[in-house]
């Protein structure tokens, strides 16, 4: 178990005040004793830590960092299993997880991130913004504390804040949190770029070509009052550039993003009555549900992509749910897929779908 002492009483003297050589004194040893304490590179003999511990009117165990010891360790308790019900889709559980360590740390930043992430999840989930007061008011505290070492919640505070902002419609409010933030080119992983070398440069430059996919399929997602014809350029365009990243085709979870465009195209050209050119993005968008579904450990090998791994946890049971059953919805209810519905082709997609959505089998079995 690590020992905080050496942080602690760098963190104490600069609290109470004080040169090293003050304590030295009334300890009766040497300044050098006391600055190689601070560096970590000796620890004070255990008769003296009463003494230090009621110069600086603390305890013993806050000397050591007991308790910030056993805080630790109780957060990464609930950091593992956060990851074991994402990884589940369970996220009304996930909620209920922050809300009980947000009551045993209600000024830990980092159990006050995840609770706001958690709130903002749900609320964009079940589309309910009734708790949105609560997340503004946390997301404004971390932005008012976060500071030195924990300055990095106040990027995931500006995160929530302009997603919430933008559901609930309020795009200047969003625009000035999003301004808070910093310039995509200095951000810590486009410096890693430049300040690592060899096969650590490649594996971070890699690793930001996914984060610049991302980036491409939220852009293109805005197309705004564009026409058709419009929508079907940017969106074939942004599809190419999945494939030629992934020309192996491991995409893994970005099965999820191809599958999106797809759909898209093809309600695109459904609306145009090109329902030839429908079909062949209906049929693309199916596959990639389906491969998106059944998906399992992989080594990607496609050159731009082959040292990066799968988003771990990402496809979680409550957002495959979300997404299988909005899309068998959409061709069983959008307008311009009418003309298409008594096609063998469609009819085959629809029950490839169906089969494929979570449940299905256990559907089968109860018939």
């Amino acid at each position: 178990m690590d020992i905080l002492l050496a942080e602690n009483l760098k963190r104490l003297r600069a609290e109470r005040g004080g040169p090293q050589d003050a304590l030295a004194s009334h300890l009766g040893v040497t300044s050098q004793a006391v600055s190689k304490w601070e560096r970590g590179e000796s620890f004070p003999d255990i008769t003296l830590l009463p003494a230090i511990a009621a110069y600086y009117d603390a305890s013993v165990d806050e000397l050591l960092g007991v308790g910030e010891i056993h805080k630790k360790e109780k957060i990464a308790a609930y950091m593992e299993q956060d990851f074991q019900l994402m990884s589940e889709g369970r996220m009304a559980e996930k909620l209920a997880l922050w809300e009980a360590a947000y009551k045993e740390f209600p000024r830990e930043l980092s159990v006050m991130t995840q609770l706001a992430y958690a709130l903002q999840m749900n609320a964009q989930t079940a589309g309910d913004y009734a708790y949105s007061d609560r997340i503004i008011a946390l997301c404004k505290e971390i932005l008012e504390r976060a500071a030195g070492e924990t300055y990095q919640y106040r990027f995931s505070a500006i995160q929530v804040l302009v997603s919430l902002y933008n559901a609930l419609g309020d795009g200047d409010k969003a625009k000035e949190y999003a301004q808070m933030s910093c310039h995509i080119l200095v951000t810590t992983p486009q410096l890693l770029m430049i300040a690592l070398n060899g096969d650590e440069a490649i594996a971070q430059a890699q690793q930001n070509l996914l984060v610049y996919l991302d980036c491409i399929f939220t852009g293109i997602c805005h197309t705004g009052s564009r026409d058709d014809r419009w929508k079907i350029k940017i969106w074939r365009t942004a599809l190419k550039i999945f494939d030629t990243v992934f020309e192996d085709g491991d995409y893994g979870f970005y099965n999820v993003r191809t599958e999106a465009l797809c759909a898209s195209i093809a309600g695109a050209h459904a609306r145009l009555g090109e329902f030839e050119e429908a079909f062949t993005y209906l049929e693309r968008s199916a596959k990639d549900s389906i491969a998106f579904e059944t998906y399992g450990d992989f080594k990607r090998t496609s050159p731009l992509v082959d040292t990066t791994e799968d988003i771990v946890g990402a496809r979680t049971g409550n957002r495959l749910v979300t997404e299988i059953e909005a899309r068998i919805e959409s061709l069983e209810t959008y307008e311009p897929y009418a003309p298409m519905r008594s096609d063998p082709r469609f009819v085959s997609i629809l029950e490839r779908l169906k089969n494929a959505a979570p449940g299905a089998e256990r559907k089968r079995a109860d018939v």
